[in-house]
């Protein structure tokens, strides 16, 4: 009896109770998980079929198997073994895309932080800038001030009047250095604010973005959960009209607007035209589905 099948990825994944649509089943199969941090056993219930299934593990060894209540032996292990590996494959799927999901939105989110802190700045930028163009004017003015009481004792000092030109003249120089810098500083005062507004947009967009996404994430699980249902269906109806023996003798089909063939044989036309008129409307033009062990793959176009 091969004991270890339980991955740490797995265990994890099962900290919460979830509902699945088993693969031989048409009915909904719940599942809980716990654990005893002081010794290390972890316990995995599930009720399918109106079945009680419960395995009680540590390091990822069967201890005890319980089904409706009946400790079953060590020996008929083996006849559980393939199921419990299939719900834990399929669980640990659904986990990892969750887990992609969840990686992706915290991006958009810590982006979206990114940029609003970025704006934050800007807008102290701007503010720092507009304050330094209100001092350089204020400046101006007393320079421009200045020369006008320069001239005037130029005119009352004509005997000196050269020297006092000159040096008025480099105070009007200095005045519209001044000035010219003042108006620098206001433009630049303009297009930092304008820039803090478009960092104040992208920060929203962002934020919309990663709920956009979060939101999206709900849908593909709900879809390929949906996917699931239906596929199992499709294959326990292979079983019931006698198409095949049972579920693990199919290997494969395919099912299309032109044909269907399961185990690479193709199926006559009353058949196609039951499971295609039943199933393409659900799930789409063409459905592909292939078996390998306890692989399943499913691909719909």
């Amino acid at each position: 009896m091969k004991k270890q099948f339980l991955s740490a990825a797995v265990i994890l994944l099962l900290l919460c109770s979830t509902n699945t649509v088993s693969a031989q089943k048409k009915t909904r199969s719940t599942y809980s998980y716990e654990m005893n941090g002081r010794d290390g056993e972890t316990v995995i219930h599930t009720t399918e079929d109106n079945q009680d299934l419960r395995i009680r593990m540590k390091n990822e060894k069967i201890l005890e198997l319980v089904v409706d209540g009946n400790t079953i032996p060590e020996s008929d292990y083996p006849k559980y073994e393939a199921r419990i590996k299939k719900i834990l494959e399929q669980l640990e799927k659904d986990r990892a895309q969750a887990e992609k999901d969840r990686a992706q939105a915290a991006k958009d989110r810590a982006q979206a932080e990114i940029d609003r802190k970025q704006a934050e700045k800007d807008r102290a930028g701007a503010e720092k800038d507009r304050e330094q163009a209100m001092r350089d004017r204020q400046t101006a003015e007393k320079d421009r001030a200045n020369a006008e009481r320069d001239r005037d004792q130029a005119d009352k000092d004509r005997a000196n009047a050269g020297k006092h030109r000159e040096e008025a003249g480099k105070r009007k120089e200095e005045a519209a250095l001044e000035r010219q810098q003042a108006e620098k500083d206001r433009d630049q005062a303009v297009k930092d604010r304008e820039q803090a507004e478009k960092d104040r947009e992208q920060a929203g967009k962002d934020r919309a973005q990663a709920e956009l996404d979060r939101k999206q994430a709900d849908k593909d699980r709900a879809k390929a959960a949906e996917h699931r249902r239906i596929v199992n269906e499709l294959t326990d109806e292979l079983v019931s009209d006698k198409i095949v023996g049972s579920n693990d003798e199919l290997l494969n089909f395919t099912l299309n607007k032109s044909e269907m063939t399961v185990n690479g044989v193709k199926q006559p036309d009353a058949v196609y035209q039951k499971f295609s008129s039943k199933y393409l409307k659900q799930l789409g033009n063409h459905i592909i589905f292939s078996k390998n062990g306890n692989s399943r793959n499913i691909n719909i176009l």
